[in-house]
């Protein structure tokens, strides 16, 4: 996957919108005094004297826009771009045989304050041109400050494209391009009032963010292969057409995928990033010199550790306090931070066979239990009764018949669940999520911030059930007017949509298995809408529970065990 996290969308970005030679320009000072055409002419000359010497010293005394000039003139810095003084000077330098081939621009006619070559202005304006400039980069810097990301992804610098950031990793580069740059880019070139060069550029960088999305999926198909080709295509024909650039070998590379896609699937099956890390472990850990002992010390330890860490998620431990204080130090001793491509990798198989939390233990408190509020109960009241299992009444209601069980008002709050490997916290920004609200003929998904997470407890027929849900305060979604005003659900595949930035008045339950994912949130206020609203960047990729596939993977499983306990 580096061949489309580093050669796709980091090149995309450093060689097509040159995100560090946009990042090294420095805003216009004062208004420079005009040169006559012989005052012109001679500091030309300057610049080519300077470089035919090679000395710095001569070509630092002359102004920087006969330099960019000259620079563009000879093809050696890009169009499109104003880049510092010194950038130029070493460009100059780095060229080979410049003394032979360098070729002068011809004067203006008139005195001018700032010099500049006719024809390239002329080719600049017919569209072979970057439209990334500094004021893009520059709300991209103010909205990498602002997104709210969970926890187990790691933010881009938010001096990005400047070089005292040092270099960013392979899934710095996703992170940034898949939910910063399309929540900037859509907001700023996919409006009504958008030129048709920036939906065209906007709409080709799309191509790439869902063509990597489709690629890096937990689950596969020949029909999401044939997408992640259809898109991969669409993006290549695009940057000819619109930058004029040539295919280097990964936009080659990234064409075969497809086919390694529907072959092997998943790409988390056989990529290469597990391997990195293990490298990296092994070359942080002390030894003993003894070279021939060594590779059988590293194979018995890591067979005891993983066995280990198997018998403790595995083992039904006693409920007793002893116990779950023990497990508690185990996981926060011996558990590794999730990042990035670490979540992924961490959804083991025992995910898709589980419908429970994957967390420690928990017996319930009975002492620690609070009341619900009559909203919340009424709420979870009928999450309750629309699961397979036993129906129960109101405690709120009038009349109680006594056939029918009264579901428990009482719950245990608790801050922080572990589901599918991912934490979900009560406020902060783990409580960003999307979740699934089931209806009649069809379920649709919603978005909004968990309030509250509890346990709640009660008897169905002869078996005490613990189960956590958790209290979600809804963001409210657009209306039909509003709809065709939202910059991002004009992609299909994006995942991206706008939500009022307001909470519906009642607060809705969701029991924890209905929980999607996190999602990326930015609010602003939209021209056309004029109230604020909230960007809904779904992160779904990461816990794959939408993935048909897998639901359909984990129906066969349940239904294997129901045959087999038979």
């Amino acid at each position: 996957m580096h061949n489309l996290f580093l050669g796709e969308l980091r090149h995309h970005c450093m060689e097509i919108f040159l995100l560090d030679v946009i990042a090294a320009e420095k805003p216009k000072g004062r208004k420079l005094t005009p040169y006559t055409p012989e005052q012109q002419q001679a500091a030309l000359e300057e610049v080519l004297r300077g470089v035919c010497e090679q000395t710095d010293s001569i070509l630092e005394k002359i102004r920087v826009d006969y330099l960019l000039a000259v620079a563009q003139f000879n093809d050696i810095i890009k169009l499109g771009v104003r880049p510092t003084k010194r950038v130029i000077i070493d460009a100059f330098m780095e060229w080979v045989n410049v003394a032979a081939t360098l070729r002068l621009p011809p004067t203006l006619s008139e005195p001018s304050s700032e010099f500049y070559v006719p024809e390239l202005v002329e080719r600049e304006r017919e569209g072979n041109h970057n439209l990334f400039k500094r004021p893009i980069l520059d709300q991209l810097r103010q909205d990498i400050a602002s997104i709210v990301l969970p926890s187990w992804l790691e933010k881009p610098p938010s001096n990005i494209g400047d070089a005292s950031h040092g270099k960013l990793k392979a899934d710095q580069w996703r992170t940034l391009c898949s939910i910063h740059m399309v929540i900037t880019l859509a907001r700023l070139w996919g409006h009504s009032n958008a030129t048709v060069e920036e939906q065209a550029v906007l709409q080709n960088f799309v191509h790439l963010v869902i063509a990597t999305d489709l690629a890096s999926r937990r689950s596969m198909s020949p029909q999401r292969a044939a997408e992640y080709d259809r898109h991969m295509l669409a993006y290549l024909q695009g940057i000819v057409e619109l930058f004029d650039v040539s295919l280097v070998p990964n936009h080659h590379l990234a064409l075969h995928l497809t086919i390694c896609l529907a072959m092997f699937g998943p790409v988390h099956g056989w990529w290469s990033y597990p391997f990195e890390r293990y490298n990296g472990m092994l070359q942080r850990l002390n030894t003993n010199h003894k070279a021939y002992e060594i590779p059988m010390t590293f194979m018995r330890y890591f067979y005891m550790g993983v066995k280990l860490r198997w018998i403790t998620n595995t083992v039904d431990w006693p409920t007793q306090p002893v116990y779950q204080r023990w497990f508690e130090s185990f996981r926060k001793t011996f558990n590794e931070q999730l990042r990035g491509t670490r979540v992924t990798d961490a959804l083991s198989f025992e995910f898709l066979h589980s419908t429970t939390p994957q967390s420690a233990p928990r017996p319930y408190d009975e002492s620690d239990a609070s009341p619900l509020s009559s909203d919340v109960y009424d709420s979870l009241l009928a999450v309750v009764n629309s699961e397979d299992g036993t129906q129960f009444a109101s405690a709120h209601a009038t009349r109680i018949t006594r056939s029918i069980t009264t579901l428990p008002t009482h719950v245990q709050f608790i801050k922080r669940i572990v589901h599918n490997g991912v934490g979900f916290t009560a406020g902060g920004r783990n409580s960003y999520v999307t979740y699934r609200i089931h209806g009649a003929g069809h379920d649709r998904v919603g978005a909004g911030r968990i309030d509250s997470i509890f346990y709640h407890r009660r008897v169905e027929g002869r078996q005490v059930v613990v189960k956590p849900y958790v209290v979600i305060h809804e963001y409210q979604p657009l209306s039909q007017e509003h709809e065709r005003y939202d910059p991002y659900r004009q992609f299909e595949g994006l995942n991206t949509q706008l939500y009022y930035d307001t909470f519906d008045a009642i607060p809705r339950v969701v029991a924890l298995e209905d929980i999607v994912a996190h999602f990326a949130a930015f609010v602003y206020k939209p021209n056309e809408i004029r109230q604020r609203c909230v960007v809904v960047r779904s992160l779904d990729r990461v816990s794959g529970l939408l993935n048909e596939s897998l639901e359909r993977l984990t129906r066969c499983l349940t239904e294997l065990d129901r045959i087999v306990s038979r």
